[in-house]
C-alpha cells in the first residue's frame, strides 16, 4: 500500500482513502443495482388493476354573463347593459378508467 501512495503528498490521499472506505462499506447489492435502496423494483407494488367505465352527464342550462357592449348605428351610439343569458349545455358520455376495488 505504501508503494502505491508514495509518489503523491499525503493531502491528496485523504479524499481517495475516504472514497475507498465509503465504497467498501456499501452492501454489494447496492453497488450492483446502482440504486441507493436496492434494485428499483424490489419494493414497489404491482400497478393497480383498472377497468373502463362509461360515465354520462345530463344536459343542463347554464347562466352566462354577457358583457356590456356599444355599437354605432347611423350616426348614433347604441349601448346595451350587461346581462345573464341561459345557454344549453348538451349532455355527453365518455369512457374513463377506474381502479378495480377488491372486497375484503
Amino acid at each position: 500500500m505504501r508503494g502505491l501512495l508514495r509518489p503523491f503528498p499525503m493531502k491528496t490521499h485523504i479524499p481517495w482513502l475516504a472514497l475507498l472506505a465509503f465504497v467498501f462499506m456499501l452492501p454489494l447489492d447496492v453497488l450492483a443495482s446502482g440504486h441507493p435502496h436496492g434494485p428499483p423494483a424490489s419494493h414497489h407494488h404491482p400497478p393497480p388493476q383498472t377497468r373502463l367505465e362509461k360515465r354520462c352527464t345530463k344536459g343542463y342550462y347554464e347562466q352566462v354573463w354577457v358583457e356590456p357592449s356599444c355599437e354605432r348605428v347611423r350616426h348614433r351610439r347604441i349601448c346595451r347593459a350587461g346581462y345573464y343569458r341561459r345557454v344549453w349545455r348538451p349532455g355527453h358520455c365518455e369512457m374513463v378508467e377506474v381502479p378495480v376495488r377488491h372486497h375484503r
